[in-house]
This record gives C-alpha cells, structure tokens and sequence, in this order.
C-alpha cells in the first residue's frame, strides 16, 4: 500500500528528477506528481466482515487474525480458516458504540484493554506476519478502525482509505493510538 507522507511534501525539485529514494526501510516513490512512501516490506491488512472471513480461503502467507464479534452473540465466535500460517488469533467482544448507553457498560465497548490488547498481539506477532486479517460482524466500523490505526502506527500507512471505503469506529480508532502511545512511550522511559 502506498502512501501519502507529510515529509514528502515539498521536497526539494531536484528530488522531482527522482523517481525512488531510499528513507529508512521505506521508499519515497512518486506517482502522479505525489510523492509516496512505501515500506520495503509491506504489511497487508485485510478488512472483512463476519460472514466473509468464515467464507474465505485459507491465506497462504503468515499472517494473524484480529476477530471482532459483539457480546453475547448468539452465532458465538466467528469460524476462522486457521491454518498453519496463522501465527495467532486474537478475540475480541464489544459493542459498536461511542460510549456507553442502555444495557451496554463502559467493559461492553472498545476500552483501553482491549486497545492494549491490539498493541500488544500486533506487536508480539509482526516481525513473522505478512498479513493481519481483522473482521467485525458488518465489516464497515470497528475491524476498519482496527485496521486505520495499526496501519498508521505500526508500518506508517495511510489510514484514508480505510476513512474513504468504510466509517471507522473513532472510539476504537482513538482507542488503539492511545495504547500503541501508551505501550511505546513507556518502553523509551
């Protein structure tokens, strides 16, 4: 996935006559008069919804499962074409809601738990997985807001696309940038 970077911008114009320059593990590739980075090694995140990931075929490079289903669910947990290139499953249950109301208390929605639990799977696994495949029941709020911030925070993506296709869950999106801060400012401590 390529993507737009602020430290792109305005660059000087003899980086114009260059089409790939080299940052880090990234690249500055420009496409169309804009300059992207892209990482040399690209993580790819899949969104789905529940009835598409029981649906698909087994995916053939390693990769994790973020599994996203609401509380009490009567269908249970979603099932999961785990092979061996799955290297884990994470399973989560909450509402998809902003804050809490009605039945629904503040352990029922996204909180900092199970913020630091995203943090901490993606972080354990990511050195091996080439894929995270995240899924909620539609597919459209809270596996998009999942996937929005693990790709800003842990590969430096863009997180628009997710933004322009789906409507992201803000209280999860905020939620995981907040424990991906939390869990990595305190490790520089």
């Amino acid at each position: 996935m390529a993507v737009i970077v602020g430290l792109a911008r305005g660059l000087p114009e003899l980086l114009a006559l260059v089409d790939v320059v080299p940052i880090d593990a990234r690249v500055l590739v420009k496409h169309d008069r804009v300059w992207y980075t892209k990482r040399m090694n690209p993580m790819d995140i899949f969104v789905y919804s529940r009835p598409a990931v029981e649906r698909i075929s087994p995916h053939e490079v390693p990769h994790i499962f973020i599994s996203i289903t609401t509380p009490n669910d009567p269908e249970g947990l979603a099932k999961l074409p785990e092979v061996e290139n799955t290297l884990g499953v994470l399973r989560l249950s909450f509402y998809d809601l902003d804050m809490p109301k009605g039945d629904a208390t503040e352990a029922d929605v996204f909180n900092a738990e199970h913020g630091d639990q995203v943090v901490n799977f993606v972080d354990l696994h990511r050195s091996k997985a080439e894929r995270i495949i995240v899924h909620c029941d539609a597919g459209h709020s809270r596996s998009p807001a999942v996937a929005a911030a693990v790709a800003k925070m842990f590969y430096g993506q863009d997180d628009t696309p997710y933004f322009k296709r789906y409507r992201p869950n803000m209280r999860v999106f905020r939620g995981v940038l907040e424990a991906y801060v939390r869990k990595f400012s305190d490790e520089s401590d």
